[in-house]
């Protein structure tokens, strides 16, 4: 499961930072969207500027999957980005200022050369001079190193494209399709789909990297899956990995066994459902229904989701913040969302979550019952053409008190260059898993400015204030964004 970014559960200060691939959390359901066996894919909207941000991020971040032609006989293909943003924080007497530099490059083109490459790193550096103060509330990880400038290396790869198979990678690479999200520096392959049942076969190991710690010699992954489409429509996976972590207290080993099943009835309906063991005990559970009728302007999507055993400490892959939030409880979490389209450019879009910890007794920060319904209408040319209007209800209920707020954004689309936005948000709980701390009542007003001059170059600002029940936060951030 992922971190969701949203109303419910605002991103951490680490995902504002922290532009990398998502690293598995507990306590959110993935906001991903599902892709139809028509090609359409439907997302779940829990709205707000980090969500666009994160997007715009992980989009920035993406591996190409094609490189552009080369000009010549015997020249490479080179395609890539290069984002790099200044944030500002402050708060009462505080200040943080910190810039991020982010490259992401495939070398050769995965179509047409027998290999390719790909590399994904940071580098960080705090303009304040300083490493932060302890009592900051914007003192993080990142303040822990010696120096002010730092560099991260998330990923390295090489793919061979002549092998036979469907995938063989080597070097530091990601997998986001297993049962917990990995890093490591091994390999992996997966054969292409075969026999009248399409099924395929995948395997990977190595060294496990982990973000803010070295990685001994005894911490590993390694696992595989299997995968087939049975019947019309639908198709199954069922994965085993394996974790070693080398920690303080000792050293954790991990069995982690996961099914899914997956069903599409035409363009309209698609159905997700998956089930976890974790050491032999049941673990997770969750499932998932996306319905698009054609041509209605209609979506509806529910989920649900349950972490079915209290989690202790584990590898770092299935539970990163046990050090700081320590055993995290049993809890449910449903969705419902249904949003239509209008031929007169109106959109209306309502939904409720309802979240719940399993014993009423493990309730406390970062894991709470509230209750979250919310209505929002949105006008595509409010006043003026190409001014869009959203205005959002919603109604909480959380620790036996109810709470109304309200949400507004105002977006111009200036011309084909030129978007701004200015509203405001309000989130009952916003939760900072890194820096172990929760943040309640949260309102935050906001105004940004995207422009893109050309076809590869993109600009943005934003500012935010936030107000919530432990002060006020300002952060400001300056974006630039090169394809090449």
């Amino acid at each position: 499961m992922s971190l969701g970014c949203g109303l419910t559960s605002a991103c951490s200060s680490a995902d504002t930072v922290e532009p990398a691939p998502a690293v598995a959390a507990r306590g959110e359901e993935s906001t991903e969207g599902e892709w139809t066996e028509g090609g359409q894919v439907a997302t779940e909207v829990d709205g707000g500027p980090q969500d666009q941000a994160i997007e715009e991020d992980a989009e920035a971040a993406a591996p190409a999957t094609e490189g552009e032609e080369a000009e010549g006989p015997g020249e490479i293909a080179f395609d890539g980005t290069l984002t790099t943003r200044y944030i500002g924080r402050t708060s009462g007497g505080y200040h943080d200022n910190d810039l991020y530099t982010m490259l992401g490059a495939t070398v050769g083109d995965p179509e047409e050369d027998p290999y390719s490459g790909y590399v994904l790193g940071r580098l960080s550096q705090d303009l304040d001079g300083d490493q932060g103060e302890e009592d900051s509330p914007f003192f993080s990880l990142e303040d822990t190193y010696d120096h002010s400038l730092n560099g991260r290396l998330y990923e390295a790869y090489v793919d061979f494209h002549d092998a036979g198979l469907d995938l063989l990678r080597a070097g530091r690479q990601a997998l986001y399709e297993t049962p917990a999200y990995v890093r490591f520096d091994g390999a992996a392959l997966e054969t292409a789909q075969a026999g009248d049942d399409d099924h395929a076969f995948g395997a990977y190991g190595g060294r496990t990297v982990h973000e803010y710690q070295s990685s001994p010699e005894g911490d590993a992954v390694y696992g595989g899956y299997a995968s087939n489409s049975l019947w019309k429509g639908g198709r199954t996976r069922l994965d085993y990995m394996h974790l070693e972590d080398e920690q303080q207290l000792g050293n954790e080993q991990n069995e982690l066994w996961a099914a899914q099943v997956q069903q599409a009835f035409g363009r309209e309906v698609h159905l997700k459902s998956g089930y976890s063991w974790l050491e032999g005990a049941p673990r997770e559970f969750d499932a998932r229904a996306t319905w698009v009728p054609d041509e209605t302007g209609w979506l509806v999507q529910g989920s649900y989701y349950e972490l079915l055993q209290t989690e202790g400490s584990l590898a770092e892959e299935l539970d990163p913040f046990f050090d700081t939030l320590q055993e995290f409880f049993p809890f449910s979490l449903s969705r419902v969302l249904l949003s239509k389209t209008f031929e007169e450019g109106y959109v209306l879009e309502g939904g409720a979550d309802v979240r719940r910890v399993d014993d009423s007794e493990d309730e406390g920060e970062f894991n709470r019952d509230y209750e979250r319904y919310h209505l929002t209408g949105t006008v595509e040319d409010f006043a003026v053409e190409a001014l869009a209007l959203s205005l959002t209800g919603d109604y909480w209920t959380s620790d036996g008190s109810d709470t109304n707020s309200w949400g507004v954004d105002l977006t111009r689309e200036m011309s084909d260059e030129l978007r701004a936005s200015i509203g405001s948000f309000y989130q009952l709980y916003k939760n900072d898993f890194l820096l172990d701390e929760e943040r309640e009542d949260v309102r935050t007003v906001y105004v940004s400015v995207r422009y893109r001059p050309e076809k590869h170059l993109t600009w943005g600002l934003g500012l935010e204030h936030e107000d919530s029940d432990i002060g006020d936060f300002n952060t400001l951030t300056a974006r630039s964004t090169w394809h090449f």
